[in-house]
């Protein structure tokens, strides 16, 4: 699992899901805690059904479609010290802001040392809530050191990368019994076994944040 660490505070980022669908969708658990406890309380949280209820305990959900942007969002931040912004698709359930070397609440002040991370839930996300209105209510606030940043951002990416061979990357193996029999009296004369293993695609995330899949390739053992 992917974390952000910062103080006694920690960002837990799940894949719980990676969907074979056009385009790929990825889904997430996001996770806000303090001294290993969740900031969110379950009890003001959407949890009335199957979908909602993947945000079990304390979490949000939220999801990625096609391109992968937050990594790409990660990485433009550590590369070019621009902020940068981050928010679900299809669904806005979810929006990061990062502001590379600044220290909330001073993020007109350079600081070489820290990232601020503010992570803002949908309203949507909350009980009784019946529409996506926009991310008042309650924001969560790291200020990580860009190594950590660094290593979640790295983390992440295999996490997903994990999570999709998990999809597309599934190896079987077939077996196929060939039976001679006697012409006249029908009888078994031998038996044999062929094994067709159908191999695994390889799956790759390119330059364009796109997760890549090669064509499957049969083989015979």
């Amino acid at each position: 699992m992917a974390k952000i660490t910062s103080n006694t505070f920690e960002l837990e980022f799940l894949v719980t899901e990676c969907c074979d669908f056009t385009p790929t969708e990825f889904y997430f658990k996001i996770t806000m805690l303090c001294n290993g406890l969740s900031v969110l309380n379950d009890k003001i949280m959407k949890r009335h059904n199957s979908y909602w209820k993947k945000g079990k305990k304390g979490g949000i959900i939220a999801s990625e479609v096609d391109t992968i942007r937050l990594l790409r969002k990660l990485d433009d931040a550590l590369s070019t010290n621009e902020p940068q912004f981050w928010e679900s698709y299809p669904n806005p359930d979810v929006h990061i802001s990062i502001y590379p070397n600044r220290c909330f609440p001073n993020l007109f002040t350079e600081d070489k040392e820290h990232f601020s991370i503010i992570i803002s839930p949908n309203s949507y996300q909350f009980k009784n809530s019946d529409n996506y209105y926009g991310y008042e209510g309650v924001s969560f606030v790291m200020t990580p050191s860009k190594k950590n940043l660094y290593k979640f951002t790295d983390d992440l990416k295999a996490e997903m990368l994990e999570k999709a061979r998990e999809t597309f990357g599934k190896k079987h193996t077939q077996t196929l019994i060939e039976v001679n029999k006697d012409n006249q009296s029908g009888k078994i004369i031998s038996k044999r076994k062929t094994k067709i293993v159908h191999e695994s695609c390889e799956v790759e995330i390119d330059e364009n944040y796109f997760v890549r899949k090669v064509t499957a390739v049969l083989a015979n053992v």
